[in-house]
């Protein structure tokens, strides 16, 4: 790269980088070998590349530069995503007056240090009243991973309270991923984030306009982050997932810090202890929610779902996977009073009650989807859903007597089965029977709490949906477990309005995927573009009608 002149390429240079988009774009395509070739064959780097440099960089070695201090002062206004690597970082993103050297980007080695130097030699004082923000434009605020290394690597907390308070309404996102708060020095957060109790202090806190924040894989108590949102009202995206180790922070605490941020709009809480009194939280206040991931998490009534889907308008994605959700319920809800209300007529019915079983865990993907089942025989709320990951297993002790005979075939499947006419899947392990055998003893006082569950205690209507769902399939794998397909007769066909529906994924080895079942997704997904873990070792028929009927359709394996 030629050296480029300090002269008319200035003028271009500030218009370019004073585009943030731009910036932003070409910082995420450096690496380190990139940052350090321009530093080798462009004298100027300090003025030409640091301002978008300075969107990843990692600073803490830079401090000492007067050349990238000179840099940092004079585009301070272009940084806009910061990563800092020590808590005395936060300290040096402050000036009280201009720096001491001479604003020339060469010959760095012979300019003098300046006093930032010595604030890596002890503690960093307070911000003085006078002291100026140099990055006015910040958005993103990452602080560093690590846990405290020494008392020299030191940041008082109304450091952080000062910069916060210059950079509102600039601010949007603060991110504490990976932060270790047991030894953090901001403590417990008692300094910096408001009361949790909610009793008047003596010195009110300043409110931020912080919209994102990101604790993924932090560790510290349930009162700093009870606290640390109570400082920041607006915040509509809120991650807390990660294996996040927050010590006392139970469902009821979730819900309670839920209840405090109604504007949230994405909510991410994967293997945490979030759980129903959450899930219910989160349904009645957050009615804007478009993002919601409780991957792995401790949600047992499926009726919840159901009215997550019902009541939640704006939902685009949701990530329910290792939920224990109960299919039987969440399908008599589903189903309601339309399949008592009539028997499938039309020749969609007839090819829903055509079609075989599918993946018990699938990834389902739309644009604009209406989805039928409200349990009044509306449409459900959720019209936008792009993105679906529903998992549902259990464990052979955990089906109640009403539930194992909805998943046993009936005499009607029976004889269609005996007469060619057998709509699901063909071959059934030899041990599936068995373990329909071995359900029928157990838990002989279910009885009671199964007539309590029949949709609406209507005995028709009952049958009929107990018709429906005669197709899910079980297979006994492990002798342990059960395995709940949904049939797409039954429970799949509630899908069918997905027409803009792109992929689906599909459990390898749970399931037989037949022409039937791919000549379904083929006429129901007319979008439909990709299918993965479907293997033409296990699914030859099935994938050879696809390579000759629909061939813009790919095969994705898991590998």
């Amino acid at each position: 790269m030629a050296t480029l002149s300090t002269g008319s390429t200035h003028a271009a240079r500030d218009k370019i980088l004073a585009i943030p988009e731009l910036v932003q774009r070409i910082a995420h395509t450096l690496d380190s070998k990139t940052i350090v070739a321009c530093a080798r064959v462009n004298r100027a780097w300090h003025s030409i590349w640091l301002p978008i440099v300075w969107h990843t960089i990692d600073a803490g070695r830079q401090w000492r530069d007067p050349s990238f201090l000179n840099a940092l002062h004079r585009h301070a206004d272009l940084i806009r995503s910061l990563k800092c690597s020590r808590y005395d970082d936060i300290r040096l993103l402050f000036s009280s007056s201009p720096p001491s050297y001479p604003p020339n980007p060469y010959n760095s080695a012979e300019q003098p240090s300046s006093d930032p130097k010595s604030s890596h030699d002890g503690a960093v004082g307070p911000i003085g009243a006078k002291e100026q923000v140099l990055c006015k434009n910040l958005n993103t605020l990452a602080l560093p991973k690590t846990t405290l290394r020494n008392q020299a690597d030191q940041a008082q907390s109304h450091t952080l309270e000062k910069f916060l308070g210059r950079l509102n309404p600039t601010l949007q996102e603060l991110s504490f991923k990976s932060t270790f708060f047991v030894k953090h020095p901001f403590g417990s957060g008692e300094d910096f984030a408001a009361s949790a109790s909610g009793e008047v202090t003596e010195t009110k806190k300043e409110s931020f306009g912080i919209q994102s924040l990101i604790m993924d894989g932090a560790a510290c108590s349930q009162d700093f982050i009870l606290c640390l949102c109570s400082r920041f009202p607006s915040l509509s995206h809120f991650s807390l997932g990660d294996a996040a180790e927050i010590e006392s922070m139970e469902d009821d605490s979730i819900a309670r810090l839920i209840r405090a941020l109604p504007s949230l709009r994405t909510f991410r809480a994967a293997e945490t202890r979030f759980g129903d009194e959450s899930l219910e939280a989160l349904i009645e206040n957050c009615r804007d929610l478009s993002t919601l991931d409780i991957n792995t998490t401790y949600v047992t009534k499926s009726s919840s779902v159901q009215r997550l889907l019902e009541r939640s308008e704006s939902l685009t994605t949701f990530d329910a996977w290792e939920l224990s959700v109960n299919v039987p319920e969440m399908m008599s809800d589903s189903f309601g009073t339309r399949v008592s209300e009539r028997e499938p007529t039309s020749e969609a019915d007839v090819d829903h009650e055509r079609a075989g079983a599918v993946s018990r865990s699938s990834t389902y993907s739309s644009a604009r989807a209406s989805v039928a089942g409200d349990r009044n025989g509306g449409i459900w709320a959720c019209r936008a859903l792009e993105s679906l990951v529903l998992g549902v297993d259990y464990s052979a002790d955990d089906l109640t007597e009403q539930e194992r005979s909805l998943c046993q075939e009936d005499e009607d499947a029976e004889e269609n089965e005996a007469t060619g006419h057998s709509q699901g899947v063909q071959g059934e392990d030899e041990n599936s029977g068995a373990a329909n055998d071995d359900s029928k003893d157990d838990d002989e006082d279910d009885d009671e709490d199964d007539e309590d569950w029949i949709p609406g205690a209507e005995k028709s209507s009952f049958a009929k949906l107990q018709k429906k769902m005669a197709k899910l399939q079980v297979i006994d794998q492990d002798s342990n477990t059960l395995w709940i397909e949904y049939s797409l007769r039954s429970g799949l066909a509630i899908l069918a309005p997905l027409k803009e529906l792109r992929s689906i994924s599909v459990t390898q080895g749970v399931h037989a995927i037949g022409v039937r079942e791919v000549e379904w997704m083929s006429k129901n997904w007319p979008r439909l573009k990709s299918i993965e873990g479907l293997y033409e070792d296990e699914a030859e028929e099935a994938v050879a009608w696809l390579r000759k009927h629909r061939p813009d359709i790919e095969l994705e394996d898991d590998d």
